[in-house]
Parts: structure tokens; C-alpha cells; sequence
């Protein structure tokens, strides 16, 4: 996969959440370790991932809607792909961000990011629904909740959401028959 990421003409950026900051960093993936930093939520990664020299979790926690950065680095058509239905807003105090604010008590700054979660992905979800002039945003979004969670471990369970997604995406891909300047950002269970 990287050698094709590597061999397209099109940005792809991955973010990940630097732990000394709690802001997100921005990594032009050379290597799967980029991609394993991007994913790594805590209490259900066991080793933790540098990048650069910096240890880094899951990226959803400094960006989780990171179209704005797609928009600062010049994408003008922008394609989402979520795990969340289309309609779906991040509220506040849920046991999820409880916990990880439990976790994470001994680190403001990423304390600080888990508690304006909810604000920092609604904020992108607004860009989505009305970006810049000149901007155009697609979503590819399951039309019901998937099947598993952050947890799930049943193969049967993982499978049927990937297979759904897979289908969602050569959706898309067929319905945009048109060549665009894409920056494809892959954001994961968001």
C-alpha cells in the first residue's frame, strides 16, 4: 500500500496526536509505522509508537475531522471516509472520553484534547457541511451505525463493516467519474 501512496501524485497526510502536546502531527507516510501511530488508542495498543522521535497515539484525539488541514494544504475537493453515519455528532461526557481522561490524568495536554474532543470534531463537521468557496466535500458514510466498535475483536463482525466499507468506497469511486484534484484523507472510527 505505501508504495502505491508513494507513487500517486496526490497528498496523503496522516495525523496522529503528539502525547507531549495533545495537538495533532501531520506525517506524509513513508512507512507502516505512520499508519500504526495513526490508529493507536490507548489502553488498547500495548507498545507505544514514535514517530520522529515523538510518541504519538491515535490521531483522533488532536484532529478527528482533519479537513481543515486538507483545505491549508491546498485540497479543494476533499473526500471523508467515516465510520460513523453521516448525521452523527460527537456530544460531550461520554464513558469513552471519561475514561480516557481517567487514562490520561497525568498529562494535561492530552487531557486538555480529550475534553474539547467533542467541540474540535463538531468544528470539522461544520467545515464539512459548509466549506470555502471553491471547496467541495465528499463523505463516504455508512447509511446505519456500523457493527463493531473500537473494541470489537469477532472476526465476523470486523469483516461485515469492512466489507461494507470496501462497497461504500467503489461506490464512490464509481459515482465520481470525474477526474478531481482529491486529497484522500482516511480518518479512522470517526
Amino acid at each position: 500500500m505505501m508504495k502505491k501512496l508513494a507513487d500517486n501524485d496526490k497528498k496523503f497526510i496522516v495525523v496522529c496526536t503528539n502525547t507531549e502536546t495533545g495537538q495533532p502531527d501531520y506525517f506524509y507516510p513513508n512507512a507502516t509505522n505512520v499508519l500504526t501511530g495513526s490508529c493507536c488508542v490507548p489502553l488498547l495498543y500495548r507498545n507505544p509508537v514514535y514517530l520522529a522521535g515523538i510518541r504519538v497515539i491515535d490521531g483522533g484525539i488532536g484532529d478527528p475531522m482533519p479537513v481543515k488541514k486538507a483545505y491549508l494544504e491546498g485540497a479543494t475537493d476533499i473526500v471523508i471516509i467515516r465510520s460513523r453515519i453521516g448525521s452523527y455528532r460527537e456530544t460531550k461526557g461520554s464513558l469513552e472520553k471519561k475514561l480516557g481522561c481517567f487514562l490520561y490524568r497525568h498529562s494535561p495536554n492530552i487531557h486538555r484534547s480529550i475534553l474539547n474532543l467533542a467541540d474540535t470534531y463538531n468544528e470539522g463537521i461544520a467545515f464539512i457541511d459548509k466549506p470555502p468557496l471553491g471547496v467541495t466535500t465528499f463523505q463516504i458514510a455508512p447509511q446505519q451505525p456500523l457493527k463493531s466498535n473500537m473494541a470489537t475483536t469477532n472476526t465476523k463482525t470486523l469483516e461485515h463493516d469492512y466489507l461494507l466499507g470496501k462497497e461504500l468506497g467503489k461506490k464512490f469511486i464509481m459515482d465520481s467519474q470525474n477526474d478531481v484534484n482529491m486529497l484522500l484523507l482516511a480518518i479512522v472510527n470517526n
